[in-house]
């Protein structure tokens, strides 16, 4: 088994840090990356790291728009950008016969046909069908963690000092614990619907409990 280092050791290296350092460290665990660049829409997870990438940008843009003059350092982005001229919408959806001017959208748009949701939250394990739905998630995360340095110490520890009273389950952070909690009220919320009277009343009573936790 991989050794994890010492809770104080890490505490060392990171409890002098800013907060914005630490909210800058937690995008290494949760994946979030809030800086897009404005010209090829990719996305980052520090300011910095735009930054450098931006400059790709404005050294060479050797590739102009015929139509409107813009000029794109890359030829797929001035592809794409031509689009918006023409109206070209190359990628039709299979189910609904929607079409899709890049293979992403038709890939977020498919989701909704499938209920395919791919990307999982770390934290949580609560799942997402579009990558900002899952981003704009974990910054609830991220806020948790920036306010208790202590909890996002449980990341690297695994400690889970929080219980789920229905359950053996154990979460390292409350809104986790919060967050799996749900998952038993909405399995009562069906009971309560399929189950005979008796039976109801005490799912009833069961989810009222959970309902106060």
């Amino acid at each position: 088994t991989t050794k994890l280092p010492s809770s104080n050791i890490l505490r060392e290296k990171l409890a002098p840090e800013s907060g914005s350092t630490l909210k800058s460290h937690m995008r290494f665990h949760t994946g979030e990356k809030p800086f897009p660049c404005d010209v090829c829409g990719q996305r980052f997870s520090k300011k910095s790291s735009l930054n450098r990438h931006i400059r790709i940008h404005r050294v060479d843009k050797s590739f102009p728009c015929d139509v409107c003059g813009q000029r794109f350092s890359q030829k797929t982005n001035l592809i794409l950008h031509m689009r918006t001229h023409t109206g070209d919408k190359p990628f039709p959806c299979g189910v609904c016969e929607q079409r899709f001017r890049r293979k992403q959208h038709l890939d977020r748009h498919s989701a909704t046909h499938t209920g395919d949701k791919p990307f999982p939250c770390g934290v949580c394990g609560q799942r997402f069908s579009r990558k900002q739905h899952l981003d704009r998630h974990t910054r609830t995360h991220t806020r948790q963690e920036t306010v208790s340095p202590h909890s996002h110490m449980r990341r690297h520890t695994r400690e889970k000092p929080y219980k789920c009273p229905y359950c053996e389950h154990r979460a390292a952070q409350k809104g986790s614990l919060k967050a799996h909690i749900r998952s038993h009220k909405l399995g009562l919320a069906h009971s309560l619907q399929a189950s005979p009277p008796a039976v109801a009343a005490g799912a009833a009573a069961a989810a009222a409990a959970v309902a106060s936790t």
